[in-house]
């Protein structure tokens, strides 16, 4: 992942330069909000479209379009955890051991930085527009995940809320909160490098729709399963505060990405499941979450 995370740094540093008007302290703050994280929106978002286009980096136009919508999905996601960390929110002042955004740069600053976040990902998404249809479906698709981020705060912050289909509770809040732009990180560079085949191509679109589903998923449930001590005392998850009924969860998930994986490697005749692929390692990395062997 180190590689694709390189790329995206570099790429920031350059956009912020030259696109970002204001002053060198806005600058520091904006790149601490994005740098901060591990960025693994944006290098899924390049992973896919390696998979997709192996080339897709030698050609201009789909270099831009791909970087600029890898820092779309890092910018919303950015947005999101300042907003879920407020005090009429999570009033959460350290997330994984660092100051939350309004902790370190007071509340006033963090609305602000939500408003300059909100534009500049709208500004984002209009200068990628190449005026097709497939495009404005893109958007829609941008729109409707963002509008389940927004679900999946609802829900979460109301520990009383089930879903009505007797889904489990954790499972339908991660499909709303993670998985959203999880499954973007896979669809956005199909709609940028695939627009010419888009009409031919459903069963690779349900595959990348389905791999960041279960990725997303998988990721939020190891996530979780590094928060159980704060969530048995909150009773938060119900069903799936249980630890063994989490890994076995996770379990499932995991499965299921490696069966995508496998559709995909067969419908595009890839190579993907090299030990240094971005997937592999978050994998990796959810299974030492997890305490697997």
């Amino acid at each position: 992942m180190e590689k694709q995370k390189k790329d995206f740094q570099n790429f920031l540093e350059l956009f912020l330069k030259e696109n970002i008007n204001c002053n060198n302290n806005s600058i520091n703050i904006l790149k601490d909000v994005i740098l901060g994280g591990k960025m693994l929106r944006p290098i899924l978002v390049l992973e896919a479209s390696t998979y997709l286009n192996p080339n897709w980096k030698n050609n201009p136009e789909y270099t831009q379009k791909i970087y600029k919508f890898a820092l779309i999905l890092e910018l919303i996601h950015s947005t999101s955890l300042i907003i879920d960390d407020l005090p009429s929110m999570d009033n959460d002042t350290y997330r994984r051991g660092n100051l939350t955004f309004h902790a370190k740069y007071g509340q006033q600053n963090a609305y602000l930085m939500v408003y300059n976040l909100l534009v500049l990902i709208k500004s984002l998404i209009i200068e990628n527009d190449d005026k097709t249809l497939w495009y404005v479906e893109l958007e829609e698709l941008i729109n409707n995940e963002m509008s389940n981020l927004v679900l999946g705060q609802k829900y979460d912050l109301d520990p009383e809320w089930k879903p009505s289909n007797n889904l489990s509770r954790t499972l339908q809040i991660a499909e709303y909160k993670t998985a959203s732009l999880f499954k973007l990180a896979f669809l956005g560079p199909f709609y940028l490098l695939e627009k010419e085949n888009l009409k031919e191509l459903k069963d690779l679109k349900d595959i990348l729709d389905s791999l960041g589903l279960n990725l997303g998923i998988a990721f939020q449930l190891s996530d979780d399963f590094l928060d159980l001590s704060t969530d048995l005392k909150t009773n938060n998850y119900g069903l799936e505060t249980s630890p063994e009924n989490l890994k076995n969860k996770y379990l499932e998930y995991r499965t299921n990405i490696f069966n995508d994986l496998k559709k995909l490697k067969i419908l595009k005749n890839l190579k993907i499941f090299k030990k240094d692929s971005a997937i592999y390692e978050m994998v990796m990395m959810m299974d030492k979450r997890t305490l697997l062997p």
